[in-house]
């Protein structure tokens, strides 16, 4: 009927008659069109779609029609919000249709929409050939999930760009409902497209649509996407160990992503001093003092906490890169923070003479510092700061044993406040207790306090994994030997030696029965613990 009205237009007499016939018309088969739609989004899709999926192929051509028949009109406030609340729902369907693109049974789905895309939900339609927006264009529908995203994104930010143009005090309320549904869905958009890019092997296509995504959000206000975006910026750089298992808008880290800490190859170099300043920026947009739209306080701090944990790790990373590449005998120690290695580097420091510190290794030992504030505060960082701060302990003791023990009070202290922090963080890690303990016991040593570096040597002892290769335990023999001597030699009790003697002859017989060594390990550390 409308077509036929379509038809009689050249029989009125005014233009002023016509324009406003025209314009009714127009708004009407608008109408006529996106009721078509709704109805179609709650008709079930033919088989053999999947159950549960409904007719989108067909919602989109109304909404298309709805679209073209409209695209003349005279552009006015309620046009314009109109025109912007269309440019959205396409948008949203498009994003529905590339989530249903992923699916394994999307061929057949599709398949049935091809029709329905084509000719509308009745069939009986003018069939539509193209469908364009801007350099993009779609001849008919395919389970094509870039493309739907695409489509997506270029809708929002259309719908975004009239909104931005509309000023119209009436339509102020609405308005600002579109714009906040529409920034929701562009955000989560942009973050799947990043996920299917990355997913797919593309990191560059995904760096750059994380680029543009970044101008968007920084052009919106938006800061609280502008962080996730800067976070997922920073994952694809220090890609690494990605699966890309986890929410497509959530930059939370799985427990397989974690960052090692040891020294990088110089080519990456650059690449993580990028990444620091891209996580200070989004720590500051997370910390800004004006809110943050969107977010509860628990999401911000989870987010600050990613942000932090990963920029302590970069941190990390860089400093030991900066040690090894100046070659200074800091980075001789780098071993420390690796669980793998650092029963090793234990024993290596146990041997050593120290070494005195230069210049050149404070701004490494800056970034070391400024990490370990960051995982201090991180109840979940716990791994993290035990490696750094057993790093940080090596590094004063080293520099300790260097120097005369009177020499050295700043060095000790350091040492000591660092290798308590290590040890009540790598309670879940027995080689990184182990260390931690040796390195303990070297520093008594160094101090000439023998008591405690024997009960140190205990302690390093039962925490050694009995897994661990004949070497430790050959080493951990003849040093714990070693200083019970030397305190049998220099205490004056008759009973104290006595006592010594007892509990070393005991140990001796029993070192290589393991829960028997077990047992007279513990005997020995209870009778050091009486020991001053």
């Amino acid at each position: 009927y409308l077509e036929e009205c379509v038809a009689a237009v050249p029989f009125l007499r005014t233009a002023t008659t016509v324009a406003r016939f025209q314009s009714r018309v127009a708004r009407k088969t608008a109408a006529l069109h996106q009721s078509l739609c709704k109805l179609a989004e709650s008709t079930p899709a033919p088989a053999p779609a999947p159950p549960g999926t409904k007719c989108l192929g067909a919602a989109l051509y109304h909404l298309h029609a709805s679209l073209m028949a409209v695209q003349a009109l005279p552009d006015d406030g309620q046009f314009s919000l109109f025109l912007s609340s269309l440019y959205h729902w396409m948008a949203a369907l498009h994003a529905e249709l590339a989530n249903l693109a992923k699916l394994p049974e999307a061929e057949g789905y599709f398949r049935t929409q091809k029709s329905l895309y084509a000719n509308g939900l009745d069939g009986n339609s003018n069939p539509r050939t193209v469908y364009e927006l801007g350099s993009c264009a779609m001849t008919e529908l395919l389970p094509n999930v870039e493309a739907h995203l695409n489509f997506s994104i270029s809708l929002s930010l259309r719908c975004l760009r009239r909104l931005g143009e509309l000023n119209c005090k009436e339509t102020d309320e609405k308005k600002h409902s579109v714009w906040r549904q529409s920034l929701d869905l562009v955000s989560r958009t942009y973050f799947e497209l990043v996920a299917h890019f990355g997913a797919s092997g593309r990191f560059t296509k995904a760096l750059t649509t994380c680029n543009v995504g970044l101008q968007l959000f920084k052009a919106s206000d938006d800061p609280l996407n502008e962080a996730k975006l800067l976070l997922w910026t920073v994952r694809l750089k220090l890609r690494g160990n990605n699966t890309w298992s986890w929410c497509p808008w959530s930059p939370l880290p799985s427990a397989s992503d974690e960052e090692p800490l040891e020294a990088l190859p110089q080519f990456q170099i650059t690449v993580y001093e990028q990444c620091v300043a891209h996580l200070k920026d989004a720590l500051q947009l997370l910390s800004a003092p004006k809110e943050v739209a969107n977010a509860t306080a628990e999401d911000l701090a989870s987010l600050k906490a990613v942000a932090g944990r990963r920029l302590g790790c970069v941190q990390v990373r860089l400093a030991m890169s900066r040690l090894q590449a100046a070659q200074l005998p800091a980075a001789r120690l780098q071993g420390f923070v690796s669980e793998s290695a650092c029963i090793e580097a234990a024993v290596a420091l146990w041997k050593s003479e120290g070494y005195l510190p230069s210049e050149d290794e404070k701004p490494a030992m800056e970034l070391i510092l400024r990490a370990l504030e960051v995982f201090d505060r991180d109840s979940d960082c716990a791994g993290l700061c035990g490696a750094v701060n057993l790093f940080a302990t090596a590094v004063y003791t080293s520099r300790a044993l260097a120097k005369a023990p009177g020499e050295a009070r700043i060095e000790v202290k350091l040492a000591e406040r660092h290798s308590d922090r290590a040890v009540a963080s790598a309670t879940t890690s027995r080689p990184r207790t182990f260390a931690a303990r040796v390195v303990k016991a070297c520093l008594a040593r160094h101090l000439r306090r023998g008591p405690e570096a024997a009960r140190e040597l205990c302690r390093a002892a039962l925490a050694l994994p009995p897994t661990v290769g004949e070497e430790a335990w050959n080493f951990l023999r003849a040093e714990l030997m070693g200083l019970l001597l030397r305190l049998l030699k220099d205490r004056k009790s008759t009973e104290e030696k006595a006592g010594i003697k007892d509990k070393t002859n005991g140990l001796l017989k029993a070192w290589d029965a393991g829960d028997e060594r077990t047992a007279r390990l513990g005997d020995v550390l209870q009778f050091l613990e009486g020991l001053r």
